[in-house]
C-alpha cells in the first residue's frame, strides 16, 4: 500500500507543478498561475500553463481533476517565488486526500473487515489484528497460516474459495474460524512451523479451537511423504463442524485426525447438517475424543488400518454414521450412545465392525453390523466385541432395529465378566461360518453370542442359523459368573439347515452337538432347554426335535384312527406314541426303519 506522508507533501506539490509546466500539449489547458518549484524564473512565473498529459500514473481523468483544483488554489500573482521567500501554500482537498489515503487496488483479494484492501490474502492476515475478520473478495491462494491471534476468515455469499499451495496450519492456542468458503490443501505434507510440525498439514497447540461456518474444508494427502498425517490436535483442542460444513479427508498415510495422547478434552462437534469424511486414510478418528454428531453424517471408509480408536460417540438427532470397509477394526470406541432415529453401519471391516465399552440405542435407531472379520482370527472377527465397564450397564431398547448378519465370527461377543449388556430387539442370523473370512475363519463359541458377563435377549430378539465349530451355534456363556437370560423361540423361524420349523431351543454342547438328522453310523443328540435365566456354562442352538412318521405294514382297519406324524421329540427321555386297540384286530407294535 503505498501513502504520501506528511512531511513530504509540499515536496511533491512543487513536483507536480513543476511537471505541469514541463508536460506536452494536451486539448485541456490551464489558465491561472501554478506555484513553481524552488528556483524558478520570473519569467516562468508570468508564463500561462501550458496544456499538459496525463501524470505518472497515467490516468488523465485523475490529472484533470486534481490539477484543475491545484491551478485555482495556486497563489495570486506578484507572490514572490524565489528560493528564499517562496512560502508553500495550504494543500488543498484534493492534495490531502492523495496523500493520506492508499493507492487503490485494481484488484484487491482480501479485505479486514470495516479496514483495509489487500492485493495478496497472505498480506491481509499478516496485517490483521487479533480477533478480526478477514473478508476474502475474490479466490485466494496463500503460503500457509502459522497464527498466534484468533482469526475468522469469510467467503461471503459467493462462497470465496482459499487454496493452500505451500505449508498448511500451525494455531498455537487460539480459534480460527472458516466461514462461507471452500478451502483445499492438496499433497501439503508440513506446517509453517517446520521446526517441528513438519509431519502434518494442520497442527494445533493446547486450548485451540477451528472451526468450519458453512464451509468445507478438503485436505488430499496424495503424494505425501509416508509420514504425514492431516489434523493433530493438542490438549483442549476443539473441532467444530456447523450449519452444512464438510470436512473431507483423503489418502494420507498416517491419521485424518489424531490426537497427542494427553489426558485432556479432545472435542469434535459435528452438528447442523455438517458432515465428516475420511476416506483411504490410515485412520479416521484417533484418540480419546469427545465426538458429539447432531443431525449430521459421518463416513469412515477404507482406512488401511482402523477406522476409529477410543473416542466417545454421541450420535443423535437423525444423524448417519458410517464406518464401512476399513483395514483392521471398524468403529473402534469406548462408548456409544444413539438416540433420535439415528443409524449407524460397520460393514465388510476385517477385523469386528464395532468395538466398544459401552453401547446403547433407544428405540428409534438403527444398526447394521454385517460381513466383518474378513482378515481377522476367531478373537478379532466378531460383529461386535463388547468389552463392557463394571460401571456402566449397556442397553439397545425394544423396538431398535439391529441387524447383526454373515459375520465371520460371532455375531456379539462379550470379553469379560464386567460385560452387562440388555438386547430388547434384534435379528441375528448367518454368523459364525467364516464365509466372509479370507482364511475361512469363523467363531469358535456362540457364532451367534458369545457371553463371557451378563446377558439379557428380550422376546424380540432373533438369533437363530448361527454357526460355531466348537459349541453353540447360536448361544454360549462361559462357565464360571456368565449369566444369559433368554426367552422362547420366535413363531416362523425355520432353520436354513433342513428348511424345517424352529420349535425350541436344544442343547448344543462340545461333546454332543445338536443333531436331529444323523448320518449313518451317527446318533442324533436332540434335548430342549427351557427358556429363564441360567448362571454358569450353556450351549444352545434354536431348532427343532425328532420326527418320527408311523407306516402301516398289511391291512389296515378302516374303523382305526392312523397315529399321527411326531415332531419335537427329543433323544431322552424317549418317547412314542401308542396305537389304540381296535375290537377283532391285534397291534403287532412298531419298528424302526
Amino acid at each position: 500500500m503505498t501513502h504520501v506522508n506528511q512531511e513530504n507533501r509540499t515536496r511533491s506539490i512543487k513536483h507536480r507543478a513543476t511537471s505541469l509546466i514541463a508536460a506536452s500539449a494536451l486539448s485541456l489547458t490551464l489558465t491561472p498561475s501554478i506555484a513553481l518549484a524552488e528556483g524558478a524564473s520570473d519569467a516562468q512565473a508570468q508564463q500561462p500553463a501550458q496544456a499538459f498529459e496525463a501524470n505518472e500514473s497515467g490516468s488523465a481523468s485523475e490529472n484533470q481533476s486534481i490539477d484543475q483544483t491545484d491551478a485555482s488554489e495556486a497563489p495570486e500573482e506578484g507572490i514572490a517565488a524565489d528560493a528564499n521567500h517562496a512560502q508553500d501554500p495550504e494543500p488543498s482537498t484534493s492534495e490531502q486526500r492523495l496523500s493520506d489515503e492508499p493507492t487503490p487496488l485494481s484488484m484487491p483479494v482480501a479485505r479486514i473487515a470495516g479496514g483495509a484492501e489487500f492485493a495478496t490474502f497472505d498480506e491481509a492476515v499478516a496485517a490483521a489484528p487479533d480477533g478480526s475478520t478477514i473478508e476474502l473478495l475474490a479466490d485466494a491462494t496463500t503460503t500457509g497460516l502459522n497464527l498466534s491471534k484468533n482469526l475468522t476468515i469469510d467467503g461471503g455469499s459467493a462462497k470465496h474459495s482459499l487454496a493452500f499451495a505451500d505449508k498448511g496450519i500451525a494455531l498455537w492456542g487460539k480459534s480460527l474460524t472458516l466461514k462461507n468458503m471452500n478451502v483445499t490443501m492438496n499433497g501439503v505434507e508440513s506446517t509453517p512451523y517446520t521446526a517441528e510440525w513438519n509431519w502434518s498439514s494442520i497442527c494445533a497447540g493446547a486450548n485451540s479451537s477451528i472451526t468450519l461456518d458453512n464451509a468445507s474444508l478438503s485436505l488430499d494427502g496424495s503424494g505425501t511423504a509416508g509420514n504425514t498425517h492431516a489434523i493433530y490436535l493438542c490438549q483442549n483442542d476443539k473441532l467444530n463442524l456447523q450449519n452444512a460444513s464438510t470436512l473431507s479427508i483423503k489418502n494420507y498415510a498416517q491419521d485424518a485426525l489424531e490426537w497427542d495422547g494427553g489426558n485432556g478434552g479432545y472435542n469434535l462437534n459435528i452438528t447442523g447438517g455438517s458432515t465428516y469424511l475420511s476416506d483411504h486414510n490410515r485412520s479416521g478418528i484417533v484418540g480419546t475424543f469427545y465426538a458429539t454428531i447432531d443431525a449430521s453424517t459421518v463416513k469412515v471408509v477404507n482406512s488401511t488400518g482402523n477406522g476409529s480408536n477410543g473416542t466417545y460417540y454421541a450420535i443423535k438427532n437423525g444423524s448417519k454414521v458410517a464406518f464401512d470397509n476399513n483395514g483392521a477394526w471398524g468403529m473402534s470406541a469406548w462408548r456409544i450412545d444413539m438416540t433420535g432415529n439415528s443409524s449407524l453401519s460397520a460393514v465388510n471391516n476385517a477385523y469386528s465392525g464395532v468395538w466398544t465399552r459401552v453401547l446403547n440405542l433407544d428405540s428409534s435407531c438403527a444398526l447394521t453390523v454385517e460381513k466383518n472379520g474378513t482378515k481377522g482370527t476367531a478373537a478379532q472377527n466378531a460383529g461386535i466385541t463388547f468389552f463392557g465397564n463394571g460401571t456402566y450397564k449397556s442397553e439397545i431398547a425394544q423396538g431398535a432395529q439391529v441387524a447383526i448378519k454373515n459375520n465371520a465370527g460371532c455375531g456379539i461377543a462379550t470379553k469379560q465378566t464386567a460385560c452387562n449388556l440388555t438386547i430388547g430387539s434384534a435379528t441375528i442370523t448367518n454368523n459364525g461360518t467364516g464365509a466372509v473370512n479370507a482364511n475361512g475363519t469363523g467363531a469358535q463359541k456362540g457364532g451367534g453370542i458369545y457371553n463371557m458377563g451378563t446377558l439379557a435377549l428380550g422376546p424380540s430378539v432373533e438369533i437363530c442359523n448361527n454357526h460355531a465349530s466348537i459349541a453353540g451355534d447360536d448361544l454360549y456363556s462361559e462357565a464360571g459368573k456368565a449369566v444369559t437370560q433368554f426367552d422362547k423361540t420366535g413363531t416362523g423361524w425355520i432353520l436354513d439347515d433342513c428348511e424345517e420349523a424352529i420349535d425350541s431351543w436344544y442343547h448344543d454342547p462340545q461333546e454332543n452337538r445338536w443333531n436331529a438328522h444323523p448320518e449313518a453310523e451317527e446318533s442324533a443328540h436332540v434335548i430342549t432347554k427351557a427358556e429363564g435365566k441360567i448362571e454358569g456354562e450353556l450351549a444352545l442352538k434354536a431348532a427343532h426335535g425328532l420326527a418320527v412318521e408311523y407306516q402301516y405294514v398289511g391291512e389296515f382297519p378302516a374303523e382305526a384312527q392312523k397315529l399321527e406324524t411326531e415332531t419335537g421329540l427329543q433323544t431322552l427321555p424317549y418317547y412314542a406314541a401308542i396305537q389304540g386297540t381296535v375290537p377283532g384286530w391285534t397291534f403287532d407294535g412298531c419298528y424302526t426303519d
